[in-house]
């Protein structure tokens, strides 16, 4: 019975058999072409600096709005295939005290990048991140990755001298509301710091005012001038551009001197009462 079916198939039904064990066979070797196009790299990136002979960088106040590191590399070399369009890369600029970018930071610069330019203060910004000493010249390290589809290449690494100088630690001022009258500007004792600039702050308040067993207030960013207030609960918290057009947080038990914790890239708040011996 099988034998008679496949003979009774007819030149017409080989034909679009075997039309179609060929169009399978061409699908399978353009996908294999082009998994093999955009996945070959020369493995390679040339990364440059605008460093003078010394290779050395000194910042201060007065040339912070000055361009004064300018890095430039090289495409990494993905193939591509044209009927399909440019492979989209990434690119991550890598800064460290150490040439093995073990404790360092990573800052992503966006797809279809060839340099990128740093200002003074951005760049004094980004050597206090990572530990450089403010007034001292520190060795700093800096290289570029690229990513693709989950793989990664790292060009050369390039060394400099910076010397950075020491900015206030970025703050969130403390704003008293409900009743509770606070410094409308940067005051100590009404303030949590970011002490590694890592958008991770800390303080001790004094939270003297109380209503309901409880103090209101609003964190008010140094940085950007951007307000933080209630969240989903009592420990977390909602940013906004207007501090006025955010919730009170509600700080309880009080009143209390108080540890308070904020991690801003979470929304978070945390608070512990503390007695000085």
């Amino acid at each position: 019975m099988r034998y008679f079916k496949l003979k009774h198939w007819g030149l017409n039904g080989w034909l679009l058999l075997v039309l179609a064990l060929m169009s399978a066979l061409q699908l399978a070797c353009k996908k294999d072409l082009f998994e093999a196009n955009i996945n070959t790299v020369d493995n390679s990136i040339t990364l440059t600096a605008n460093l003078g002979p010394d290779q050395g960088i000194s910042l201060s106040e007065q040339n912070s709005e000055m361009t004064l590191l300018i890095l430039k590399w090289s495409d990494p070399g993905y193939f591509t295939d044209t009927a399909r369009g440019n492979v989209i890369i990434s690119y991550i600029l890598d800064l460290d005290t150490s040439a093995s970018f073990g404790a360092g930071k990573s800052y992503n610069l966006g797809v279809s990048v060839t340099s990128d330019s740093l200002t003074g203060l951005s760049l004094n910004n980004k050597l206090l991140a990572i530990g450089c000493t403010p007034s001292s010249a520190n060795i700093v390290f800096t290289r570029i990755r690229s990513v693709f589809n989950g793989d990664t290449l790292a060009s050369n690494t390039i060394s400099f001298t910076a010397t950075p100088y020491a900015l206030p630690l970025p703050a969130l001022l403390i704003m008293g509301e409900g009743g509770w009258t606070t410094p409308a500007t940067r005051t100590n004792g009404y303030l949590l710091t970011s002490a590694k600039n890592d958008n991770k702050y800390e303080g001790y308040i004094n939270f003297s005012y109380a209503n309901w067993g409880g103090a209101n207030c609003k964190l008010l960013s140094t940085v950007d001038n951007s307000g933080y207030g209630w969240g989903t609960d009592a420990y977390t918290l909602q940013k906004g551009a207007d501090i006025s057009t955010l919730g009170n947080l509600w700080i309880t038990p009080c009143p209390n001197y108080m540890k308070v914790n904020v991690d801003l890239d979470a929304l978070t708040i945390s608070y512990t009462p503390i007695k000085f011996s």
